[in-house]
């Protein structure tokens, strides 16, 4: 519901097998809940990098699942030969700080990244005191989007 995944269970009295509980009020339910995509996580504890494989991102806003409460993470785009693209390094990067499942990564342009849509980049974030739970790119702006790219 809404940012968190919800899941109930049932408790009861005795071995799993049985088929009959007598006394209803030695069984109950339950309700735990999870936030959303918090299945696992990246954590730095003080600081550390994650950099993804190469992929195609095809919207033109990143969008994080985060906790960095106390702490901050980075986000710089690299091209296909390993290099930095110019706008989207770590040092353009305004520092994500808080607890959030849509956390928005801007830059020093804004968050748009539709000059990195279509083309093969990888991502490395920076992390500081930090979890990394989910990223994705979403489509909120409707730029053109070429339907085939070369790499």
């Amino acid at each position: 519901m809404g940012d968190q995944i919800w899941f109930y269970y049932q408790g009861l009295k005795g071995r799993h097998w049985f088929k009959q509980h007598k006394d209803p009020l030695e069984s109950g339910f339950g309700l735990a809940t999870l936030r959303l995509d918090g299945f696992v996580s990246v954590d730095a504890p003080q600081a550390g990098t994650l950099q993804t494989r190469r992929f195609i991102a095809i919207g033109d806003t990143l969008v994080i699942n985060a906790k960095a409460d106390g702490g901050e993470i980075r986000v710089e785009a690299i091209d296909a030969l390993g290099r930095v693209i110019s706008g989207f390094s770590k040092e353009d990067c305004t520092p994500i700080r808080g607890d959030s499942v849509r956390h928005v990564v801007s830059w020093k342009g804004g968050p748009n990244c539709h000059q990195l849509q279509a083309r093969p980049i990888k991502l490395r974030f920076h992390l500081k005191t930090a979890s990394l739970f989910s990223f994705e790119f979403q489509i909120r702006r409707n730029h053109f989007v070429p339907l085939s790219f070369r790499q």
